[in-house]
């Protein structure tokens, strides 16, 4: 570049360069312009003021430009310094953007609207306070002159205040939706959902408005991967969190479809009953859980840890009676006296010792009377796990049975070493 060139030339030349750069990507050639450029700078500086520039020896080719600047150096040094300046803002505000340089995550929030509602409110604001002034203006200059209001014009200007008016509440609303999605997110954190009452408890609304607000903004493209739970009581901001809430009801749907399967089948293996023997059972079931709660209630009473163990003996052995007979209803015949005499009477003792227990200075035949309840209420354990048993008796017959007739079988096939040693004897 010679000496003697024009300010004008050197600025065609460093338009041509910069032209050539954004085509081709090349920065050698750029590089070589504006070295040139600034040597031009330096020397017409001191020329003028005859104070010696500091060169820097590092532009040009001249003092090797070329060698020290390395494009792809500069391009990871800025990509490491976006990516270190904007890491944290995705976890901050919970909007995900861009972690690093040329490395996109997942939007989880989106401003949709942001620069549309921010015209629309300010040019709202602006046109309806114009327009309103003008419309004002105008009917009163007719009124002063002419002493009438012009009725298309006003009508007109009337229309235009309104259109503004409901650009600048669009905007305004706009915007505030906006910033209650930024909310929202900041609500779900970095694990990506929170539950809808934890919203409104935060912002005073109602959980209907809340739902209704969200499922707008999802609609609207703000949350682009938002959805609601099924009972709209939990908002996800990601695909991999609602795929996640899916994969959890589909295996709760499954349980639940086995537990009733199970219990259909439990349904079916009991008994038909005739609709009298299904009433007397349900009685005698309702009539055996009301001694068990008066027992209970009894044993609340009584402070005696050794009376106290007893009675929850008691307690557990009635509930396992009675739980029987609702699995094999054809027990009932042996719980008649069970029922008519054997519950009530042990009632009326457990009712008398807590009566005695609370009496502040016991006599004797008190203190007797209450030993001999003690030793009544072990008597009673000991009979009513006789009776359980015999409850079970007709089904342990029939597994003890069954075990014998399958070691027979398993013994005549050869297949048990008794059996075999048996037979090597002979």
């Amino acid at each position: 570049m010679s000496e003697n060139q024009s300010w004008g030339e050197i600025a065609q030349q460093v338009r041509d360069a910069i032209g050539d750069t954004l085509a081709t990507g090349d920065f050698s050639y750029f590089g070589d312009v504006v070295s040139s450029a600034e040597k031009k700078v330096a020397d017409t500086i001191e020329q003028a003021t005859g104070i010696p520039m500091n060169r820097n020896p590092g532009y040009g080719n001249q003092s090797g430009y070329e060698n020290n600047y390395n494009q792809a150096e500069y391009s990871d040094n800025y990509a490491n310094n976006y990516s270190n300046g904007y890491d944290s803002y995705g976890e901050n505000a919970s909007y995900a953007g861009y972690q690093g340089y040329g490395q996109p995550e997942e939007v989880l929030v989106r401003k949709v609207g942001n620069l549309p509602s921010m015209v629309a409110l300010c040019l709202g604001c602006v046109g309806a306070v114009f327009f309103l002034l003008i419309t004002v203006v105008i009917d009163a200059v007719h009124m002063f002159l002419w002493q009438y209001i012009p009725i298309l014009t006003t009508s007109f200007l009337l229309v235009l205040t309104v259109v503004c008016i409901a650009a600048a509440a669009w905007g305004f609303g706009t915007r505030r939706r906006l910033g209650r999605a930024q909310r929202y997110a900041g609500f779900c954190g970095t694990q990506n959902f929170c539950n809808i009452t934890d919203i409104c408890n935060a912002t005073g609304k109602r959980n209907s408005w809340v739902v209704g607000d969200i499922q707008k903004m999802i609609s609207a493209g703000i949350f682009p991967q938002g959805h609601l739970d099924y009972q709209q009581t939990c908002l996800m901001l990601s695909d991999a969190v609602y795929s996640q809430y899916q994969e959890s009801e589909r295996q709760r749907g499954e349980r639940e479809a086995e537990q009733s399967r199970r219990q259909a089948e439990a349904d079916s293996n009991k008994p038909n009953l005739s609709p009298e023997d299904q009433a007397k059972l349900d009685k005698m079931i309702s009539d055996g859980n009301d001694y068990i709660r008066k027992i209970r209630e009894q044993n609340d009473i009584i402070p005696g840890e050794e009376i106290s163990k007893r009675l929850y003996t008691l307690e557990n052995l009635l509930k396992e009676i009675f739980a029987r007979v609702q699995e094999q209803p054809k027990q009932m015949g042996r719980m008649q006296k069970f029922m008519d005499y054997y519950l009530p009477t042990t009632l009326k003792l457990v009712e008398s010792y807590a009566r005695f227990d609370q009496i502040s200075d016991p006599g004797a035949d008190v203190e007797g009377a209450k030993t001999e309840i003690e030793k009544t209420i072990d008597t009673i354990n000991s009979a009513f796990k006789e009776l359980l048993s015999q409850l079970y008796q007709d089904t342990v017959y029939d597994v003890t049975t069954d075990a014998q007739v399958l070691k027979t079988m398993l013994a005549n096939e050869g297949l048990t070493g008794d059996f075999a040693s048996q037979k090597a004897s002979k």
